[in-house]
């Protein structure tokens, strides 16, 4: 009986006497700047404003491609990604780069805006041909190669770019982009006739226009009909038929025509707009 106690005694004293590691305690902060360096291949300049949490990258007219990569060393306990502190971003012709720079602990974040001016001259070129949208809309795909960084390219200047679409030689009054999109012109339906459209672009003090004359590509009609799950069913009365694409415009009238062996039917249409 007595030596079971002795053991009792001697295990609790064990079980008492180990302790566990203790847990690595969180900061309540960390020393900022969270962005120590920065690096930006290909790059003629990189400068970093810490208090107005802005990164100004200059690249040379040499300068080809159309993404960057950010190479950037970061103190511990922050990151930009899940991988590594390795970045890609595209930047012509597009706004001024946020760029993220994530807290692990507090899961708060500092933001740097990526200012990307580039010297030479404008280049383009069209990604495939303008195409007017349903609603008589023209999208402009405009990739540029050279001479455009972000807009504006710094955070002094209050960048606006400008584009126009017109019809010079048939003395046509030429479209300033008025759309969302940054090439997108609304009443670019006007000019669906013209055979020799001109578009010009102009930035700063820059203006480029394509060599190419150019003309409006009509997006594909598409037809369904309600209630209906292929062509093949028969058509019953007073169906509703859903016709989109094209360049439907609400001052003209349309018909559709269905068509057998035996008979052709015209049946009336209305505008629904987009």
């Amino acid at each position: 009986m007595g030596i079971k106690t002795t053991l009792c005694v001697l295990l609790l004293g064990f079980i008492l006497g180990c302790n566990r590691d203790p847990e690595p305690s969180m900061p309540s902060a960390l020393e900022r700047p969270y962005l120590r360096k920065l690096a930006v291949a290909g790059s003629k300049e990189v400068t970093l404003d810490h208090s107005a949490r802005t990164i100004q990258i200059v690249f040379p007219a040499s300068y080809k491609s159309d993404e960057m990569e950010l190479l950037m060393e970061l103190i511990d306990g922050v990151s930009v990604s899940h991988t590594d502190p390795v970045k890609r971003f595209g930047f012509r012709g597009f706004k001024p780069i946020p760029l993220l720079i994530l807290n692990n602990y507090s899961q708060q974040y500092d933001t740097y805006t990526i200012y990307v001016d580039v010297e030479g001259d404008i280049q383009a070129h069209l990604w495939e041909d303008l195409f007017l949208k349903e609603n008589g809309t023209c999208v402009a795909p405009v990739v540029f190669t050279s001479g455009m960084g972000t807009v504006p390219e710094r955070p002094s200047e209050v960048g606006e770019i400008s584009a126009w679409l017109g019809d010079a030689k048939n003395a046509k009054p030429a479209i300033r982009n008025t759309g969302s999109g940054l090439f997108e012109f609304e009443d670019a339906y006007k000019l669906v006739s013209s055979e020799s459209i001109d578009l010009s672009i102009r930035y700063k003090e820059q203006s480029f226009e394509f060599k190419e004359k150019q003309k409006l590509t009509k997006w594909i009609v598409r037809a369904s009909i309600d209630s209906a799950s292929t062509w093949w069913n028969s058509l019953f009365k007073n169906v509703a038929m859903n016709v989109g694409g094209g360049c439907f415009l609400p001052q003209k009238k349309y018909q559709i025509k269905l068509q057998n062996q035996a008979s052709v039917a015209a049946i009336p249409t209305e505008y629904r707009g987009t």
